[in-house]
Formats: structure tokens, C-alpha cells, sequence
């Protein structure tokens, strides 16, 4: 794919969203999406120093992860594409990178509890139907069972990585996402 389309797609998101994106001024709280406003306050118990640019990119990283559980696609000129989100943040050690995103993983831990929930209760009943398939009873369905993959991640290579995202997608719910505190 060329670099001119990735511009074109880049443009189209722009069009369609760009009165919700902070302009080149400072970032204005009230034009935020309101979940993303109540997880940009969740760090503030733990610093009033922790800045606004910081903390809303760390919310809309954390809701566009959280979004891609789902596995939903947006349609974006003739591609569908999934939800997804590449951050950076750049900021002096001790500023409070990492207790920011670990509050506001802390804030929708249930919600991801709520999704763990849901596909161990699938694994479960895909482990019975095999058992019931293949014995005729589903009473050995332990035999069968397939504990799903943890949604936190740590691959060292793509083919892991592909691997481990083709899995994802045959269990049709959760979805891996990589989170690096430091570079070096």
C-alpha cells in the first residue's frame, strides 16, 4: 500500500472525527468523549501534577483497547479496519506515565473481569460440546477444555504475534494490545 493512501485513509478519519480532535492549542476537557473524561480524572488521586495531554491520550488508549475486545471493525473507505490506537507519550521520569495507565486499568478492571468472564464460560461450553461429540457425554469436558488466552501481552516475534492474534480471532472476543512503560 502506498504512502498516499495511508494519507487519503489518515484524511477521512480526520474529516469524520476532526471537530472531537484537540486542535494545536491546549486540549479543552469538555470536548473530550465523557468516558474518556471520567478516566482523565482517575489519576488525579493519585497527583494533581499528571498533565491533561497526558492523561486523555492514556484514556483514549485505554478505551480503544478496551473497544477492541469486541473485535468490531470500522468501515473506513472501502476497508474495515479494526479498532485500534498507537500512542506516545513523552515525558521526564516521575511524571507519573505508568501509575496513570495502572489507575486507569484499575478503573475498568471490571469491565474487563465482565469480558474474562464471558470467554471462560465459552471455553467452557466448547469443551463440553466436544466432549459430548466425541463420548457421547459432556461429563469428561475437562479433557477438552482450553483455558483462553490471557488479554495481556508479551510477544518477541511476529509470528508470535500473528499467532497469537489468529487465536483471538477463531475465539471471537478479547484481543491482545502492548503496553511498553519504558524504550531504551
Amino acid at each position: 500500500m502506498s504512502n498516499s493512501k495511508y494519507l487519503r485513509n489518515a484524511e477521512l478519519v480526520r474529516e469524520k472525527i476532526g471537530d472531537l480532535l484537540p486542535g494545536d492549542g491546549p486540549i479543552d476537557f469538555n470536548k473530550l468523549n465523557y468516558n474518556v473524561r471520567q478516566l482523565v480524572n482517575t489519576p488525579k488521586a493519585i497527583s494533581s501534577g499528571i498533565p491533561l495531554s497526558m492523561s486523555a491520550l492514556v484514556a483514549n488508549y485505554q478505551m480503544a483497547t478496551f473497544a477492541s475486545q469486541f473485535q468490531n471493525k470500522i468501515m473506513l473507505d472501502s476497508s474495515k479496519v479494526p479498532t485500534n490506537m498507537v500512542g506516545f507519550v513523552l515525558a521526564t521520569s516521575g511524571l507519573g506515565k505508568d501509575s496513570t495507565v495502572n489507575a486507569m486499568e484499575d478503573a475498568m478492571a471490571m469491565g474487563y473481569a465482565i469480558i474474562d468472564q464471558y470467554r471462560e464460560d465459552k471455553a467452557r461450553e466448547q469443551a463440553r460440546e466436544k466432549a459430548e461429540t466425541a463420548d457421547g457425554d459432556e461429563g469428561n469436558w475437562m479433557q477438552y477444555y482450553k483455558k483462553p488466552e490471557p488479554l495481556s501481552n508479551a510477544i518477541s516475534t511476529v509470528e508470535g504475534l500473528v499467532s497469537r492474534l489468529n487465536r483471538f480471532a477463531r475465539a471471537g472476543i478479547g484481543m491482545p494490545s502492548v503496553y511498553v512503560g519504558e524504550l531504551g
